[in-house]
């Protein structure tokens, strides 16, 4: 009756969700109001918000705040910091930073102490968050090759997909690029998923890993987005790392509800979990992975070779030929929505060499931390190659016969040794008698 009568007069603040809970369902209060939209400020706005309230931290926390440490609040706060607003998420930064700064001798707030809340928060290492991105994409094609062997059509056209998006010239609301890997079992999708984690995230583990086998049955949409009682696995997942590769690994085996809320995110780059809350994707790279096709692939290579050794048009006829392969598992606006649909070769020996050596080395990593290191010649990778993979299951098996064949051997003798600081073991490994021709 009060703000009827004109006696008092009232300033309030609220957000949207609570506008709507408490003050819009009352309509004899929402009429006392005059509701003045307070939108999020832009980042040059952020800037001079903090550049003002600078003065008061410095005085408070009795320390030096640096320009670039302002200007890195605000840009940091925004990449890293997606489900908050600014200026608040950047003053919290701000303020943090300078708590840390006062418990050390400078006393300056720099782009560093921002950059070390930030890795408390998210847990992302000082040294990714600093580098610049030109210094973190350099060499794309070649990093990714020495992880992944025998791929270089397939590398060479993800490579060229992450400078599309890192130039900013990718469709902004959708997610920054969205790619079917396409090819028999393996033969390196999923390690090419971790390869591009590494190279555009620093991080082999910013990947997101979503087994479609998991949700083959109906509803199993739920386990994804959440109910009002449940979290979802895949929102939750963005929402604490929005800077990621969200793979969905084997696809076609996912519920058809599930393809339903995969075409949300490759058309509006979001998601709404159980609880009505936006999770935004347009900072993740999609990678969907499918043995779809695989039978055509292989008959493909065995008629034509690989799909690097197609002319243009024979390349095209047989993308159309796979379209036609996924239409008969998904429907045609899903395939439509997808951006890129990369196929990858079969291997051949040499390649599964390369891929035994890279094993070998990386054994050879792990036994030096324990006093030890292996040698040997030519004629084991023969072995490995020969003997670790077949046409049905690619490199897969390589690792399983290196376990058998190699690891477990050493491992019986190593367990035996009497291990004394600063010594090194050698163990040479020899291949009795000679490949079959």
């Amino acid at each position: 009756p009060a703000l009827a009568r004109g006696e008092i007069q009232m300033i309030g603040a609220t957000t949207i969700d609570e506008y709507h809970e408490s003050i819009e369902n009352d309509r004899a209060l929402q009429r006392r109001f005059q509701n003045i939209q307070i939108d999020e400020p832009t980042i040059p706005q952020a800037n001079q918000i903090l550049k003002g309230v600078t003065p008061t931290f410095e005085k408070y926390h009795h320390v030096k705040v640096k320009p670039s440490a302002i200007k890195q609040a605000v840009q940091l706060s925004v990449r890293y910091i997606p489900d908050y607003f600014l200026p608040d998420k950047a003053l919290d930064l701000l303020d943090e930073a300078c708590t840390i700064a006062s418990t050390q001798s400078s006393k300056v707030v720099t782009q560093r102490e921002i950059a070390e809340v930030l890795k408390r928060r998210t847990g992302i290492p000082v040294t990714t968050i600093l580098k610049d991105e030109s210094e973190r994409l350099t060499d794309i094609e070649a990093r990714l090759k020495k992880r992944v062997k025998g791929q270089d059509f397939a590398i060479k056209t993800v490579a060229d997909v992450i400078m599309i998006a890192k130039a900013g010239l990718q469709d902004e609301s959708k997610p920054l690029s969205t790619m079917l890997f396409l090819g028999t079992t393996g033969v390196g999708k999923t390690e090419l998923a971790k390869g591009t984690a590494e190279v555009v995230f620093d991080d082999e583990n910013a990947m997101i890993r979503i087994d479609m086998s998991e949700y083959s049955q109906p509803g199993s949409s739920l386990k994804l987005i959440g109910t009002r009682k449940t979290k979802g696995m895949l929102t939750e997942a963005v929402k604490h790392r929005p800077y990621s590769i969200v793979l969905f690994d084997e696809l076609e085996k996912g519920d058809r509800e599930v393809h339903d809320l995969l075409l949300q995110i490759l058309d509006d780059g979001r998601l709404t979990d159980g609880t009505g809350r936006v999770v935004s994707f347009k900072n993740t790279i999609v990678i969907m992975t499918t043995n779809i096709g695989a039978e055509r692939i292989r008959n493909n290579a065995e008629l034509k070779g690989d799909v690097d050794k197609l002319s243009t048009r024979e390349y095209q006829q047989f993308i159309s030929a796979m379209d036609l392969e996924l239409l008969n598992e998904f429907r045609p606006e899903f395939i439509n929505r997808i951006e890129h649909k990369i196929i990858f070769k079969m291997l051949d020996k040499p390649v599964i060499k390369q891929i035994a050596l890279k094993n070998l080395e990386i054994l050879n990593q792990r036994m030096l931390k324990q006093g030890a290191y292996i040698v040997f010649d030519k004629k084991l990778l023969d072995y490995l190659a020969d003997n670790g993979t077949d046409v049905n299951n690619g490199a897969r098996p390589l690792a399983r016969l290196i376990n058998r064949k190699v690891l477990a051997p050493i491992a019986r003798r190593m367990v035996k040794l009497n291990r004394k600081k600063g010594y090194l073991h050698e163990f040479k490994i020899i291949v009795k008698g000679n490949a079959p021709n």
